[in-house]
C-alpha cells in the first residue's frame, strides 16, 4: 500500500467520494454550514453530527442541515465527546483552530466505529501556500484572506506537519491530496524558487507543496498500536548533522524523546567525514546494548521505541541473531527489488512487502540497529550512501539476519529525486566489494553495476 496522492480544483466533491459507502453516522467538525452541510445534502451517510466550538453551533438555515449539532470544548475534547460509532469523522478546518490537534484527533479515534473502513478526514489550510508566503514578503499577513481555513489560526499546518500530527496521533495516512484552485504565476515562482534553494531545498520537489491552499488527507487507526508493549530497555541514538534546523525539527523535536529522556542516549556528531565511522564510534561509547543510528531528519513518534523494541524480539524468535535491522529496506525477488517496510517518506510512504519483521538482504540508512555487543565493520569508503546494503551482506556473512522491522517514523528530506555525485561514487564502490552479489536490490534502486 502506498499513499495516493491528486491535485483537485473543489474540495467538497472529491472529499465526499472518500466518506465510506453506506455510512451510518459521520462526525465533522466545523462550522454546520460548511462541509457537514455538504454531507448531508450528498446523502452519504443516514446520520450527520457536527460538532462546533461552543457558542457557534446556531443551526444554519435551509433543508440540508445536520441531523444534530453538538458544541465541544475543543480545546480539551476528551472530557465531552458522545459516545458514538462513526464511519467517518472529518474535519472541516478545525484542526488549526485548536492548540493541540494531536489531541482532537486521538478523541476523533475514539468515536470511530471499530471497523477496517472507518476514515477520519481532513482539510487543513496549507500555511506554506503561495498566497500566504506573497503576504509575508509584502510584510502584511491578514489571517482569513485565503478563501480557506479558520480566521484564528492557533496551529498553522506545512506540508510535514501534517504527517507528524497524524503519526503523532496514531494515524496512518493512506491518501494526502492538494487543493490546487489557482496557479501561482511565473515571475513570483521564480522568486519562491530561489527562496527554496537557498533554504537547502528542491524547487521542483517542494512547487507541490507550495501551490496547494488546502491538504485533503484521508487516515485510518494503526490497528496494532493498542497492542505495543510497555518496555524499559533503553536505546542509544546516533546522529550525523550538516543542517542544525533539519536536527531540531525533526530528531530533536520527536514526540518518542518528550516523556523517555532518562531512557535514552542521544550521540550527535557535527562535521563528520563518512557515516560508518560515526557509526562504529557511537557503537564503542554507547552504554546501552542496541545502538540505533537515526538520520537527522527523521521524526520519531512517542510509539517508536515500544514498538521497534517489540518487532526486534518478534524478529530473533523468527530469524535467530539479528546482525542489523531497519524500518525499510529492499530483497532480490524475481531479477528485481522488493521494497519492505512502513515508513512515512516523500515517495515511499505506506507499507510495502508484506507481513513484518521480514528478512531483507539490504537497509535503507534513514534508521539502521546495530548489537554492541557484536558490532559489524561497515566500509567508511562508501561515505554516505549504500552503507546499509554493506551492513546486510556483512551480517549475513557473520550467519545474521538484516531484518526490517514495522516501527513507523516521517522521513522528512528536504530533497525530490535529484542524487549526488557522491551517490554513484559509493555505488561504484559497493558493486565493487560485492560484485558476486549482483544485481543488488538497494532501497533506491536495482543496482546492476552500470554507473
Amino acid at each position: 500500500m502506498r499513499t495516493e496522492t491528486v491535485a483537485v480544483k473543489s474540495v467538497a466533491p472529491h472529499l465526499l467520494r472518500q466518506i465510506p459507502d453506506d455510512s451510518g453516522t459521520v462526525l465533522v467538525f466545523g462550522a454546520p454550514q460548511g462541509l457537514a452541510r455538504a454531507v448531508k445534502l450528498s446523502g452519504r451517510a443516514r446520520t450527520v453530527i457536527c460538532a462546533c466550538p461552543a457558542g457557534t453551533g446556531g443551526m444554519p438555515h435551509g433543508d440540508a442541515v445536520p441531523d444534530r449539532i453538538i458544541e465541544l470544548d475543543l480545546e480539551n475534547p476528551g472530557l465531552h465527546m458522545p459516545a458514538m460509532a462513526a464511519d467517518c469523522v472529518l474535519f472541516d478546518h478545525a484542526l488549526e483552530a485548536v492548540s493541540d490537534p494531536v489531541a482532537l484527533l486521538r478523541a476523533a479515534t475514539e468515536a470511530l466505529a471499530p471497523n477496517d473502513r472507518a476514515r477520519i478526514l481532513a482539510v487543513i489550510a496549507n500555511m506554506q501556500h503561495f498566497q500566504r508566503l506573497k503576504a509575508l514578503l509584502r510584510g502584511d499577513y491578514q489571517l482569513g484572506d485565503w478563501g480557506s481555513g479558520p480566521v484564528g489560526e492557533k496551529h498553522p499546518f506545512a506540508y510535514s506537519n501534517v504527517y507528524k500530527t497524524f503519526l503523532d496521533a496514531g494515524l496512518w495516512v493512506d491518501r494526502f491530496d492538494r487543493h490546487i484552485p489557482d496557479m501561482c504565476d511565473d515571475d513570483l515562482w521564480q522568486g519562491l524558487a530561489a527562496g527554496v534553494g537557498a533554504a537547502r531545498g528542491e524547487a521542483p520537489y517542494m512547487q507541490r507543496h507550495i501551490l496547494a491552499r488546502d491538504f485533503i488527507v484521508s487516515a485510518g487507526p494503526i490497528a496494532w498500536l493498542k497492542d505495543v508493549g510497555t518496555h524499559r530497555r533503553g536505546l542509544t541514538f546516533a546522529v550525523a548533522t550538516n543542517d542544525p534546523m533539519q536536527l531540531k525539527a525533526n530528531f530533536r523535536q520527536s514526540p518518542l524523546f518528550r516523556a523517555h529522556t532518562d531512557r535514552f542516549e542521544t550521540l550527535v556528531y557535527e562535521r563528520a567525514q563518512n557515516a560508518p565511522q560515526v557509526i562504529a564510534d557511537a557503537v564503542a561509547r554507547a552504554r546501552h546494548d542496541i545502538v540505533v543510528w537515526v538520520h537527522q531528519d527523521v521524526y520519531l513518534p512517542h510509539f517508536w521505541a515500544d514498538r521497534f523494541l517489540d518487532q526486534w524480539q518478534d524478529a530473533e524468535r523468527q530469524f535467530g541473531p539479528i546482525g542489523v535491522a531497519g524500518i525499510f529496506g529492499a530483497r532480490r525477488k524475481n531479477g528485481d527489488r522488493d521494497l519492505v517496510g512502513s515508513v512515512v517518506d516523500r515517495f515511499l510512504a505506506g507499507t510495502h512487502g508484506g507481513p513484518l519483521p521480514a528478512r531483507v538482504d539490504t537497509l535503507d540508512e534513514i534508521v539502521l540497529a546495530f548489537n554492541k555487543n557484536r558490532p559489524l565493520q561497515l566500509d567508511p569508503a562508501l561515505g554516505w550512501h549504500f552503507y546499509g546494503s554493506d551492513a546486510g551482506f556483512k551480517a549475513a556473512r557473520d550467519g545474521r539476519a538484516a531484518v526490517v522491522l514495522e516501527a513507523p517514523a516521517y522521513h522528512n528530506s528536504l530533497t525530490g529525486k535529484t542524487l549526488p555525485d557522491a551517490y554513484f561514487d559509493s555505488m561504484r564502490h559497493l558493486c565493487a566489494l560485492y560484485p558476486d552479489e549482483l544485481p543488488i536490490a538497494a532501497s533506491t534502486r536495482l543496482v546492476t553495476g552500470a554507473a
